[in-house]
């Protein structure tokens, strides 16, 4: 659908899916009654919450460029590499175990 939309900017488009999101998710939160952050959290981890949420921004927003910009094929073979790109990524920064299943496992993904 993203890629028959040629005459919206993909910004705004993200824009009426977050305001979608917004008005599904807000009653929710208030009928539960929790806050956006929590009392418990202290300020790091409040930053966090909120750099977690510009970075999923950034990564929608990137799909819709990318869906505009490459061809069907290319796009999807581009999301279906992220896993990849997790599992590098993990043992790289986090120091997570990547044994021999994990290997053979991400060159059966490509």
């Amino acid at each position: 659908m993203v890629k028959d939309l040629t005459s919206i900017p993909p910004v705004s488009l993200l824009f009426y899916r977050s305001l979608i999101m917004l008005g599904v998710s807000m009653p929710w939160a208030v009928a539960v009654n929790k806050p956006p952050f929590p009392p418990d959290m202290d300020r790091k981890e409040h930053g966090l919450l909120v750099f977690r949420g510009v970075v999923g921004f950034v990564n929608i927003l990137a799909s819709y460029y990318s869906l505009r910009n490459l061809n069907i094929g290319d796009q999807k073979m581009v999301a279906s590499s992220r896993p990849v790109w997790v599992i590098l990524f993990s043992k790289l920064f986090l120091k997570e175990h990547c044994g021999c299943i994990e290997v053979v496992l991400m060159v059966l993904m490509m």
